[in-house]
């Protein structure tokens, strides 16, 4: 009953049987991890619920028509030299402080931050990515359906797919992602950032973020040595976009790029420092708030260095 009633057309239960399934599969929920695979496998869940929760993720005809409205917004913005307001002031956190907003799903497409169907599909994948669960099980079901979700010529399911393909980037799945698959899904995901639907290039800037180590990784074993540097001039290339949801998205996959790297991209920090400095007074808004962050994950992560051979002259 709960497998169906997750995709019911009337929005309350559906949202109400999907939150069961994120609670239930939650590491931390109240019910024994052998009670919770025995029912799993009898009641065959995954198979049965991962397609539901596919459509859940994709944006309905509402949520399209005012994305749609705010690109246009941008696109005038852009058009008359201006930006968005910037809305509070920021305050850098530490890298391991706590922050109460962070959230697993995490992807901000920069409309009504409230909780939804979309949301908590996202979040249930990756509650079963985290579970205690066999990860070939989520992704024996996941990625059939992935595949034919990620050639499609719509790009609202494209869309969809791509965040549901960044919410299961944790613990077995994610390892298993990117041992078995990402040589082939890392340029699709690199296409897309130039995709013409502003939505479609941020989502897959923040699935890249999820699965940055795969590109690190790269480099520095030496199997694709110049990848990292590319990666990051992708991203600064995305960062140009006139839409803020791309910048935001684009700009922060940086910054992820940026702590898991570490010393690995200290001789990228000038080209970095004159990317960032020149953002300053072209970014506004949450933009420009998460420009400030990016430099303090920068100083968190590089210390004095950041300001060696004549970098602070970028400014």
């Amino acid at each position: 009953f709960m497998i169906v009633a997750s995709g019911d057309k009337h929005p309350p239960t559906s949202m109400k049987a999907t939150e069961f399934w994120n609670s239930f599969f939650h590491p931390d929920a109240a019910v024994s991890s052998e009670l919770r695979e025995e029912i799993i496998h009898k009641q065959n869940v995954v198979p049965r619920l991962v397609p539901t929760l596919l459509k859940n993720v994709v944006y309905n005809e509402e949520e399209r028509a005012n994305i749609l409205d705010k690109d246009a917004e941008d696109e005038a913005l852009a058009a008359a030299g201006t930006t968005r307001a910037m809305d509070a002031p920021v305050h850098h956190k530490n890298k391991g402080d706590d922050d109460e907003d962070d959230d697993d799903e995490g992807f901000d497409d920069g409309e009504d931050s409230s909780w939804s169907i979309r949301k908590c599909s996202a979040g249930t994948l990756e509650s079963i990515a985290c579970s205690s669960l066999d990860p070939r099980i989520l992704l024996g079901a996941l990625l059939p359906a992935l595949q034919l979700s990620l050639a499609s010529p719509d790009p609202w399911l494209r869309e969809g797919a791509i965040l549901a393909l960044g919410s299961v980037a944790v613990r077995g799945c994610g390892q298993a992602i990117e041992s078995e698959h990402f040589a082939q899904l890392y340029p699709f995901l690199i296409s897309q950032l130039s995709d013409s639907l502003p939505i479609v290039a941020a989502t897959s800037a923040w699935t890249l973020a999820r699965y940055c180590g795969w590109v690190v990784y790269q480099t520095e074993s030496n199997a694709q040595p110049g990848l990292l540097a590319s990666h990051i001039e992708l991203l600064v290339n995305a960062c140009n976009s006139v839409n803020t949801k791309v910048q935001n998205a684009a700009l922060t996959s940086f910054s992820a790029v940026v702590e898991v790297a570490g010393a690995s991209i200290t001789p990228l920090l000038p080209q970095i420092y004159q990317f960032l400095a020149a953002a300053l007074s072209r970014f506004g808004g949450k933009v420009l708030l998460t420009l400030y962050d990016t430099f303090g994950i920068l100083a968190d992560t590089f210390g004095e260095a950041i300001g060696a051979n004549g970098m602070a002259d970028s400014w």
